[in-house]
């Protein structure tokens, strides 16, 4: 079908855009293509205003680092109104709120290997963590997410994932240490 089934019994299901791009593995991932990515525009239960939260997603990115997006809730063009998660530049993962972002080098080579990447919200800082370490912090204030639009594989515009992903994890709390390394 065309729909990614929420497990977490609040509806949040999300649909294929641009299906034509998406292909589904046996081996439980999608291939989202050059531009597939997935929406739903009102959502239950994500992080919105200034709550904490945790982003998790498997992805593989596809032949570069780019501006592959992996996860956003709310809008774009108001500073600090939206929470994206995405690949930027070489060996770079940008947590944004437009205007207001956070970005840290890491050395995974995910053009050819699967990784997880965190990122985090605890109401004072933001961390990322990539494969069950975290690779940065910083703090943070401003936030107010307005709406609770969700995308997966995509962030703003043409910030397409063009890899693969398997797994979206979308908190409206922030996870512990204990629990991101749990997680991956």
């Amino acid at each position: 079908g065309t729909t990614w089934y929420d497990l977490s019994g609040n509806g949040n299901d999300v649909v294929m855009q641009n299906s034509s791009s998406i292909t589904w593995n046996a081996s439980g991932y999608f291939a989202t293509g050059s531009t597939g990515w997935f929406s739903k525009a009102s959502t239950t239960n994500l992080p919105t205003g200034n709550s904490n939260y945790t982003l998790s997603v498997w992805v593989q990115l596809g032949s570069g680092w780019g501006s592959n997006g992996f996860i956003s809730v709310g809008p774009f063009g108001s500073n600090n109104q939206s929470n994206a998660f995405r690949a930027s530049g070489t060996n770079t993962l940008l947590n944004y709120w437009w205007g207001n972002d956070f970005s840290v080098n890491t050395s995974v080579s995910p053009t050819t290997s699967w990784f997880n990447a965190v990122a985090r919200y605890d109401g004072t800082n933001r961390s990322i963590w990539v494969n069950g370490v975290q690779i940065g912090t910083q703090p943070a204030s401003g936030h107010n997410v307005t709406t609770n639009e969700l995308q997966i594989a995509k962030t703003v515009n043409a910030e397409y994932l063009q890899g693969n992903i398997a797994q979206a994890l979308i908190y409206n709390t922030s996870l512990s240490d204990v629990d991101i390394i749990q997680n991956y």
